[in-house]
């Protein structure tokens, strides 16, 4: 019989530092994030941006950790919302729930 190794799968560590900004933090972690043959890229498309005030560590997917970072803002004066692009490898992030 042959074996077929199964693939792992990795779980990433995400950071936001403390005193950096929730937008900054969400960049980077895009721009590190592969999508098909690229990365993805981050659309700041609202005014509203937070400050990390303590250090948050999220583990998972790129996506995940992006859905588990916006769960915390939901009950903000402002909470944020993220949209997908597949096709472009685009997120956008509003704060309405409108695309």
């Amino acid at each position: 019989p042959v074996t077929v190794p199964q693939k792992q799968t990795e779980k990433l560590t995400w950071n936001l530092k403390k005193g950096s900004t929730l937008r900054d933090g969400l960049t980077e972690w895009a721009s590190s994030s592969p999508c098909g043959n690229s990365t993805w890229n981050l659309v700041w498309d609202t005014p509203v941006n937070y400050r990390i005030d303590a250090p948050l560590i999220f583990r998972g997917n790129f996506e995940s950790a992006l859905k588990d970072t916006l769960m915390l803002y939901l009950s903000a004066d402002k909470p944020l919302y993220a949209f997908r692009n597949i096709a472009q490898c685009v997120i956008t992030i509003k704060d309405t729930q409108q695309e």
